[in-house]
């Protein structure tokens, strides 16, 4: 009579995890909005992309030329108005960030008062 085949308790984890991990990766992508088969894909490397030889350039005009420049211009405008933006939100958190410290600094000193008066009533 033959031997009934037998698993231990790890192994029996461990077969389940290999089904329920790639699982439950797939379907936390697709609730973060990503497409979860895709992420395993290029994680394993099966995601093969062939390559394509270079196309020979063609000569640009000078037409296409400034277009790109005043496209390159209006993003680099947009850029720096957000980081005028940016730097000005940065301004008015460093001063919110000292009155907060400074009254962090009175409410400590309120509290060592408080605990110095309940002493001195205790004794």
């Amino acid at each position: 009579m033959k031997r009934r085949f037998r698993l231990t308790g790890f192994a029996r984890f461990f077969i389940v995890m290999l089904f329920v991990v790639p699982l439950a990766y797939i379907i936390a992508s697709y609730y973060n909005g990503e497409d979860g088969l895709e992420n395993i894909r290029r994680i394993v490397g099966l995601d093969k992309t062939e390559q394509v030889s270079e196309p020979v350039s063609e000569p640009v005009s000078e037409d296409t030329v400034d277009r790109v420049t005043v496209n390159n211009d209006k993003a680099r405008t947009g850029e720096s108005d957000r980081i005028s933006l940016l730097e000005q939100d940065n301004v008015k958190l460093k001063a919110q960030l000292l009155d907060m410290s400074v009254e962090l600094k009175e409410l400590r000193a309120d509290i060592d008062r408080l605990e110095a008066l309940v002493n001195k009533r205790r004794n």
